[in-house]
């Protein structure tokens, strides 16, 4: 099992325990080639960069996250950038949806979807904390690990076996719900905590 998440699960359908171990994954090593042709990140001195990595979906919590981030923004905080690194260019109607309203209220360059990258460790490396907002029950968040190994702190929904990978306060932020508001409670968290 790659968490006690999905311990806890093969027991509840009767696998003995004594079969089970719980052994965690290694974060993916991606291919660092730079690509010329692609659009490459930058951080303004004094922003705040929140990182997403992962599906443009209701199931990662996408949603959410735009929703906290535009709360976020409406409350006349500008020295902050969200950067979505992930895959839209299939039909994807929640991602149409979503960026057309950021296009429209003006919001495109606070909140900025950059599509599919290969170089999703530039992303991390120029990034201050991340974010995982899954609202489904996730085994354990490969995301998560590519983060810590950059020493970056996650944002977390407690989804599945995230909780065991972050303790809160130390190396992350683990909300207390599923929810736009406690995601806007734990991004306020790492705006106001002094560098």
């Amino acid at each position: 099992a790659i968490s006690h998440f999905i311990e806890s699960s093969l027991l509840e359908v009767g696998v003995d325990k004594g079969r089970i171990k719980v052994i965690y994954n290694r974060p993916p090593h991606h291919n660092r080639a730079e690509r010329s042709h692609q659009e490459m990140p930058r951080a303004e001195a004094g922003e705040t960069v929140f990182l997403y990595v992962g599906q443009i979906t209701r199931d990662k919590g996408v949603d959410y996250l735009v929703h906290a981030a535009r709360k976020v923004i409406e409350g006349n905080r500008h020295n902050v950038r969200f950067w979505l690194v992930g895959d839209y260019t299939w039909q994807n109607p929640l991602a149409e949806e979503l960026m057309n309203n950021i296009r429209e209220a003006g919001l495109d360059y606070i909140i900025h979807f950059w599509g599919y990258r290969d170089d999703v460790d530039t992303f991390y490396a120029l990034c201050n904390v991340h974010i995982c907002s899954s609202v489904w029950e996730e085994a354990l968040g490969n995301v998560v690990l590519e983060a810590k190994s950059f020493g970056k702190p996650s944002i977390i929904f407690p989804s599945g076996g995230l909780p065991e990978l972050v303790r809160h306060g130390v190396d992350g932020y683990c909300c207390k719900e599923k929810s736009t508001e406690a995601l806007f409670e734990a991004i306020q968290y790492y705006l106001e905590k002094p560098k």
